[in-house]
């Protein structure tokens, strides 16, 4: 049995139809079809023009990743909070305007109210690299724009199945390569406790985070902030993890570390209002 069987009380907050995929490269990745994971956003900096993806969790909130969310400031040298003047959260849509790419219709552009970062992140490490986003103006309700459910807390992730990573980061290690302008998923499997601090280390990978992905398949640059999504039993998908981090040039050779969701519940629902 999966491990997600019952609707959580996240998920039933959220809505009926959370974590409904449209069915009928990330590294190693198949493009998706047009607004097949109607949750992915992709958070674009003006100023940097860096890219990130995010999860829609509610009328107007996005969960991200926390280092997305600084910026180097060129007098001080140090990291500081993205302002949200420079973000542009792009919706409704598997084709993104990235490089040459002409925007596909359907394609919405929402600005930024508020930049919520995790008050313990640091970013010289990736603890508490979680974050949220809150939009202007509420996203329209129609199969492009679908909250993702969340976990409970009460499923073991490495029981969970049908597991996958959403994103338009680059699909290979060469680090000439730009993002990709097409959403490409690809499955991976969650990995043991254990087995994810023997590859980070136990300062690094704790019971906050998971780790996913090898053996070819795996986010990449591009991808942070991105959920990582298992299908529950009511065919539902429940995002586990926020793509944290991984092994510079290690992309799909190494599992990636990831933001545990179900540590931060009791934070993402404090701040979804």
């Amino acid at each position: 049995p999966e491990s997600n069987s019952p609707v959580s009380a996240a998920a039933a907050s959220q809505g009926p139809t959370c974590g409904r995929a449209n069915f009928n490269r990330i590294v190693g990745g198949t493009a998706a079809g047009q607004c097949e994971y109607p949750w992915m956003v992709l958070i674009y900096n003006q100023i940097t023009h860096e890219v990130c993806g995010g999860s829609i969790i509610g009328s107007s909130h996005i969960l991200t990743a926390s280092h997305c969310l600084f910026e180097l400031d060129d007098r001080t040298r140090r990291y500081v909070q993205t302002p949200e003047s420079h973000l542009i959260v792009f919706s409704g849509s598997s084709t993104m305007p990235i490089g040459n790419t002409v925007p596909t219709q359907g394609l919405r552009r929402n600005y930024v109210a508020d930049v919520i970062t995790h008050p313990n992140y640091n970013p010289s490490n990736a603890r508490n690299d979680v974050a949220m986003l809150k939009l202007r103006a509420d996203l329209p309700q129609d199969n492009c724009h679908t909250p993702v459910c969340l976990v409970t807390g009460q499923e073991s992730p490495q029981a969970a199945t049908g597991c996958r990573t959403t994103g338009w980061g680059k699909t290979s290690n060469n680090p000439d390569e730009l993002a990709t302008s097409n959403l490409r998923w690809t499955s991976v499997s969650i990995m043991s406790d254990n087995q994810c601090r023997r590859i980070y280390g136990s300062s690094t990978a704790s019971s906050a985070t998971l780790c996913a992905g090898g053996n070819g398949a795996d986010a990449c640059k591009g991808d942070s902030g991105g959920p990582l999504v298992c299908r529950g039993s009511d065919g539902s998908f429940y995002q586990h993890g926020i793509v944290s981090l991984g092994l510079d040039g290690q992309c799909g050779k190494i599992a990636g570390l990831y933001t545990r969701v179900a540590t931060f519940l009791p934070w993402i629902k404090a701040n979804l209002v």
